[in-house]
C-alpha cells in the first residue's frame, strides 16, 4: 500500500473539488480524503495500491467540477508516514460544513428578500403617482394650447413676408430685371 499526497490550484476553492473528489474516491478503492488550504489550494490524501493512485490521478487531470476554470495538479509525492483520515469521517465533516454555509446564504437571502420587499411597497406607492406623471407629460402641449403657439407659429411665415415686403418686391423684380439688362444691352 502506498500512500501519497498531491496539490491542485489555480481557483479551486468554493467550486465544489473537495466533494468532487470524494466522490471519486469513494468510487474507487482508495482511501483517502481532500481539504482546503489556507493558501488557496486542495491538499488530496491517497492510500492504496499505486497503480490506482496514478490511475485517480490521471482521471482528475481529464476531469473537474463544473464551476472550476483551469486546475493544476502538483506531482505526486509518496510518504508512508501520512496519515490517511477516513473519507466517510471528511465526507460526513464536509456535507456539515456545506449544511452550515447553505443555512448562512439562506439567512442571508432571506434578509435580502426582505429589503426587496420594502422596496416593492414603495414601488406601488409610485404607482398613485403615474397620473401626476401623465399630467406633467400633457403639461408642454396644454402650454402651448394656452398661448395659442400652433396657430401663431403657423402665421409667422406671412407675417416675416410682410415685413420685408417680399410680395410687393417680387412683384417687381422681373421689372427691374429688364431695366439692368436694357442698360447693360444699350
Amino acid at each position: 500500500m502506498a500512500k501519497a499526497r498531491f496539490y491542485i490550484q489555480n481557483h479551486v476553492q468554493e467550486v465544489g473539488y473537495r466533494l468532487f473528489i470524494i466522490q471519486r474516491i469513494l468510487d474507487s478503492d482508495l482511501e483517502g480524503t481532500a481539504r482546503n488550504l489556507p493558501d488557496g489550494r486542495v491538499e488530496v490524501l491517497l492510500k492504496g495500491e499505486k497503480e490506482h493512485i496514478i490511475d485517480f490521478v490521471k482521471q482528475l487531470k481529464e476531469e473537474k467540477p463544473e464551476l472550476a476554470k483551469n486546475p493544476t495538479l502538483s506531482e505526486i509525492g509518496y510518504n508512508d508516514s501520512l496519515i490517511i483520515p477516513d473519507v466517510m469521517r471528511t465526507s460526513q465533516g464536509l456535507v456539515v460544513e456545506q449544511l452550515g454555509k447553505g443555512v448562512s446564504l439562506l439567512v442571508g437571502i432571506n434578509d435580502k428578500l426582505d429589503k426587496v420587499d420594502k422596496k416593492l411597497d414603495k414601488l406601488d406607492k409610485l404607482d398613485k403617482l403615474e397620473g401626476i406623471e401623465r399630467k406633467l407629460d400633457e403639461l408642454p402641449k396644454r402650454i402651448a394650447k394656452e398661448l395659442n403657439i400652433d396657430r401663431r407659429l403657423d402665421e409667422l411665415p406671412k407675417r416675416i413676408a410682410e415685413e420685408l415686403n417680399i410680395d410687393r418686391r417680387l412683384d417687381e423684380l422681373p421689372k427691374r430685371i429688364a431695366e439692368e439688362m436694357k442698360k447693360v444691352l444699350t
